[in-house]
């Protein structure tokens, strides 16, 4: 983030590394879900759906002060018993998994779960492969899996951020800067930011969400 006369002038700029270390503090304020009845719910707007294979799909943000995962999510688009997936992310304790339209691929999480403010891009193509994630702007290797992109679509359940399609394995960490990029176009961006009360926007649709669950700390940034 850039701060010019007090103004933001851009919530996305890049993180710098210079010879190996990060360069740069998270974003404060910072959304603090507490992983226990904390989420957000977006619900089913078009522009949040994708064709797996057909459409393009890119979903960027930071995370903060991440030490000890579960099986804990970040999105989550889905039905019932995995039903129709169209796309989930989430962490167990050593491994980040992103299914698109339901397939699976898996990369090591070390680097982001030390409690130190990290940011994560998400890169799904119009293909049957090339699923992509970066961590501090570099590539990550998988694990398991190969970035291959499965055909499962979802145009009817919600998209949770911040916990799974049942509102359980909810996320104990800080959020900033959410931005999702459809087929070249940037249809979401909830900065996060707000600092006070229990909403936050969606500033390119001018959508307020409600944070669900205990709101006591959520802008409490203790790094």
């Amino acid at each position: 983030m850039i701060v010019i006369n007090g103004i933001k002038t851009d919530i996305f700029t890049p993180m710098i590394i210079l010879n190996g270390i990060r360069q740069g503090s998270p974003p404060v304020p910072i959304l603090t879900f507490n992983g226990t009845d904390n989420y957000i719910n977006l619900g089913n707007p078009a522009y949040l759906n994708f064709v797996p294979r057909t459409d393009t799909f890119e979903i960027e943000f930071g995370i903060d002060n991440f030490t000890a995962p579960g099986t804990d999510y970040l999105y989550d688009k889905r039905g019932a018993g995995d039903l129709s997936t169209n796309l989930r992310i989430f962490f167990s304790t050593s491994v980040f998994y992103v299914y698109g339209g339901e397939t699976e691929t898996q990369y090591a999480i070390t680097i982001i779960k030390d409690g130190n403010y990290h940011t994560v891009k998400i890169e799904i193509p119009a293909s049957s492969t090339g699923l992509k994630v970066y961590f501090d702007g570099v590539a990550q290797t998988p694990t398991s899996g190969t970035g291959a992109i499965g055909t499962s679509n979802n145009t009817t359940d919600d998209v949770i951020i911040g916990g799974a399609y049942n509102f359980g394995n909810l996320l104990p960490a800080s959020i900033s800067n959410l931005k999702i990029t459809k087929n070249g176009t940037v249809v979401f961006i909830a900065p996060f930011d707000e600092g006070v009360g229990t909403t936050v926007s969606d500033r390119i649709n001018s959508v307020i969400y409600t944070v669900e669950g205990t709101t006591t700390n959520i802008w409490d940034n203790t790094t």
